[in-house]
């Protein structure tokens, strides 16, 4: 028992210590954040996120959700996640968790793993994927797609039906 109060306090300083270090990772840890990405002065993507850690090249997102635009700056779809990656240098993005894509036109992707390249304006995934569409359920494994999930390409295991 003698021994048990030092080796208590001790524990607690290490974890405390631990803690302190992960956080001095980041440059910086915002809250309540809005990001908009721009080309050639029209909104391109819009991100809002409930807490961002931003490094030196890239910003960690958490629960968030990123709006798409299209050349004439109306929204195209919006993806919901738990958590992501922004890839500042190129405006790219990678989410993370439960991901969803609504699109304007009622459609709706879900997935654990996407990117979103901003130079292709194309949707990525190498995770199972499930798509409904106009009373239709489209599975596979991996895609390929534009936001408004107008021109979708699933590379493998295609599975369908209506619902």
């Amino acid at each position: 028992m003698r021994y048990f109060l030092p080796a208590l306090i001790f524990l607690f300083l290490a974890c405390g210590q631990r803690g302190e270090k992960e956080k001095s990772e980041s440059q910086e840890v915002l809250r309540g954040v809005r990001i908009t990405e721009t080309r050639l002065g029209k909104k391109s993507w819009e991100l809002f996120a409930r807490r961002v850690e931003e490094f030196k090249d890239t910003a960690r997102v958490y629960d968030f959700v990123l709006y798409f635009y299209d050349e004439e700056g109306n929204k195209t779809s919006e993806l919901w996640a738990d958590s992501g990656v922004v890839f500042q240098d190129k405006g790219d993005m990678k989410a993370l968790g439960k991901v969803r894509v609504y699109t304007q036109e009622g459609d709706t992707l879900y997935t654990t793993s996407l990117r979103w390249k901003e130079r292709e304006k194309k949707i990525l995934s190498e995770s199972p994927v499930e798509i409904h569409s106009m009373g239709k359920i489209l599975k596979g494994k991996g895609l390929i797609s534009d936001a408004r999930l107008s021109n979708v390409e699933i590379l493998g295991k295609i599975q369908g039906k209506s619902e």
